[in-house]
């Protein structure tokens, strides 16, 4: 058994073709380099609401049938040793009888597809049981779930606590993740914060103009739109980049003013590579996060992509940023507009060089290689 390199499975709770990737499509494409790869698309945590997308993302998964989506991503083709599998359970998990169909559907469905032996690496406490087959087991919390509106919170608590219990590593995505993690009995958790692409980002030379830009999910429950606003009523040119509602909320008042000002571009949901290529025309990133007990766990990926692309990064005080970082500054929402015209005015190509050489080793082609030298760990 030792050195043997079995099967990675990843319990994600994203769809692999997603409209914005994070860490569970990125680790999936990085293992799958040199392993063979299971990903298991979300099992649904959020209930749906009444909503043209959440009736069309359900309408697809019955049509699949749990079959794995022969598609490539906007951001990059599957890979050889990928295999997406898209299970159909019912997205009502806080229900012990809902629970109890979807164990049944799951096992008649995916688990019957995977190999006996696997390594397990779950991004959901709610495992349905695919631990018990696992020889290894990875939980990797990249925010705080039960804190997600639409969620069962009491749910993920609970199977969060036992699966700590069973994991052979603990891995937290922010500081107060990590704190969370051992309050709930973990004897050690890894801190790995969210990493980039940063070579893709960093490898772009366009024109550069004087403006700002903040790329992400344009979601009411985490970006503050009003500091948007503020920007452009302040005369501040603005890029907006990422969709718009894909975690099922609607949209607000704020979010359409900011994206309907003459001073604000929206270029609509981009590719990694599209990405590449409009923020390195901006001076300033912009994190204008809300704060509250989703976002006090969150560590945005959008960090290093910023500073890859020698950007000057502005965020609010998110907890997991209050820690020097060379290109980024901090500022609540009474200075949030100055702090991006100071930015703006004080941007040069030193300050730019700067940034990018902060990015330089947080890519993930170092997390992808720290997450095998991990499952080898275990394995041998």
């Amino acid at each position: 058994m030792s050195g043997e390199q079995l099967p990675v499975v990843i319990l994600s709770t994203a769809d692999f073709l997603s409209d914005v990737w994070t860490n569970k499509q990125h680790l999936a494409v990085g293992l799958a380099e040199t392993r063979e790869v299971y990903y298991i698309e979300s099992l649904g945590l959020r209930e749906p609401v009444i909503s043209r997308r959440d009736i069309s993302r359900i309408w697809r998964r019955i049509v699949r049938k749990g079959k794995s989506d022969p598609k490539s991503s906007q951001n990059a083709q599957v890979p050889e040793r990928l295999k997406i599998i898209s299970p159909i359970v019912v997205p009502y998990h806080r229900f012990r009888l809902v629970r109890f169909v979807n164990f049944i559907l799951l096992r008649a469905t995916v688990w019957r597809k995977l190999p006996n032996r696997v390594t397990l690496w779950t991004f959901s406490p709610i495992t349905y049981g695919l631990e018990r087959r696992a020889d290894s087991i990875f939980y990797h919390s990249v925010d705080l779930l039960h804190t997600s509106a639409g969620l069962p919170s009491t749910l993920l608590l609970e199977r969060e606590r036992v699966l700590i219990e069973s994991a052979d590593s603990v891995i937290a995505s922010s500081r107060v993740v990590k704190d969370h993690l051992l309050r709930m009995g973990a004897p050690e958790v890894n801190l790995w914060e969210n990493v980039a692409q940063v070579e893709i980002f960093s490898d772009v030379e366009v024109p550069r103009k004087k403006r700002a830009v903040f790329a992400g999910n344009l979601s009411p429950h985490k970006v503050d739109f009003s500091l948007l606003e503020e920007l452009l009523d302040s005369g501040i040119e603005l890029v907006v980049a990422g969709p718009r509602g894909i975690d099922g909320s609607t949209e607000l008042d704020g979010m359409r003013r900011v994206l309907d000002h003459p001073r604000c571009e929206y270029v609509g949901n981009l590719s990694i590579p599209e990405l590449a290529r409009v923020l390195p025309s901006c001076m300033v990133g912009l994190i204008p996060y809300q704060i509250n007990d989703y976002t006090n766990g969150v560590f945005p990926m959008k960090v290093y992509e910023y500073l890859a692309a020698g950007l000057t990064v502005v965020t609010t005080p998110l907890p997991s940023l209050d820690q020097p970082i060379n290109g980024l500054r901090i500022a609540d929402a009474n200075t949030f507009v100055d702090e991006v015209e100071s930015a703006l005015t004080g941007w040069d190509e030193y300050q730019s060089e700067a940034s990018r050489k902060e990015a330089v080793g947080h890519s993930w082609t170092d997390r992808v290689r720290s997450a095998n030298a991990l499952i080898d760990g275990c394995a041998g």
